[in-house]
Formats: structure tokens, sequence, C-alpha cells
């Protein structure tokens, strides 16, 4: 006999690649783009919106801490599967996650994008 996979197995597969998919976005923005905006801005001694020192911060996280971040959310889905037995919270929790991400993937260029363009208009001048 033939056995199938359940909806709920292929739909927490898919949270899971989103996610992922998200999570790798996010990281290497931090991980990578950040970085070098905030050495440019040091080299110039840019005075940063809050906003922009927040992502700073943020990157300075995932860079201490990047190693526990991705297993900890892949586990907290599995987590909650396990013990409540239900896909639906489990899929609740990382709908949560992917909007969280891709919420502040967007904030990321935005909260480095206003300096740099005050940086480059005190150029111009």
């Amino acid at each position: 006999m033939r056995q199938t996979r359940s909806p709920s197995w292929v739909l927490t597969g898919i949270w899971l690649a989103l996610l992922s998919a998200a999570t790798t976005a996010v990281a290497a923005a931090l991980l990578f783009y950040v970085p070098g905006r905030k050495r440019i801005f040091d080299e110039f001694g840019l005075r940063l919106p809050t906003l922009s020192r927040w992502v700073i911060q943020a990157s300075n996280f995932v860079a201490a801490y990047w190693w526990v971040l991705v297993p900890a959310m892949c586990g907290t889905i599995l987590l909650a599967r396990h013990a409540f037995g239900l896909w639906t919270f489990g899929n609740m929790i990382a709908a949560v996650s992917l909007t969280l991400l891709v919420g502040f993937g967007l904030l990321i260029p935005f909260a480095m994008a206003r300096p740099m363009d005050d940086l480059m208009r005190g150029l111009a001048k």
C-alpha cells in the first residue's frame, strides 16, 4: 500500500522552507550589508538615527549568536507540534516568525539608507 504525506506535514515543510529562506536573507543582510554600511558611517563620524543604531545592534547580536538563531526557530515549530499535538499551533508560530523576519528584513535597507543619503548630501556640498 502506498503512503502519502499528510497535508499538515506538507504545510509544515512549506513553512520551514519559507522560514529558512527569510532567515537566510535577513542573516545575510545583518552579517554583510549592515557592517559594511557601519564602517562607512564610522569613517565619516555620522550621528546615526535611533532606528539605524538598533539595526546595527541587531547585526552585532546576530554576528555573535548566529549559531543559535536558526535551530531555535526550527526547534520552536517542532516543539510546538510535539507538545501540543497541533500543527496549527506550530504553523501559527511559523507565520508570526516569518512575518517578523520579513518585516525586519524590509526595515534594514530603510534604516541604512537614511544615514547614507545624509552622507551623500553632505559630500555633495
